[in-house]
């Protein structure tokens, strides 16, 4: 059975945040702390452009949290963004 995204950031989404989930676990179980998979890893993606399906996306779409429980946040992102002084940089490749 094949689980299609909703809120498609990119692909293998669920898989990357899977593996960062592990990490965390791994590296707190290595400082000596047993989380016994309590530490948990949410992706939240921002859309770049007015035309996309979702502006604002949440990996696992079924976790915790719900896009509605984000409604300010692409606002806030601007303006810290917009204070940020580093934000004028130019980055290259």
């Amino acid at each position: 059975m094949t689980k299609t995204i909703d809120q498609f950031m990119w692909a293998f989404q669920p898989h990357f945040r899977l593996k960062v989930e592990y990490e965390v676990q791994e590296v707190l179980s290595q400082i000596g702390l047993q989380i016994h998979d309590k530490a948990k890893v949410l992706l939240i993606g921002l859309a770049t452009k007015d035309d996309l399906r979702h502006q604002t996306c949440i990996e696992p779409e079924n976790g915790p949290l719900a896009v509605d429980d984000l409604c300010s946040i692409a606002e806030s992102t601007v303006e810290i963004i917009e204070a940020d002084p580093e934000s004028e940089i130019f980055h290259t490749n």
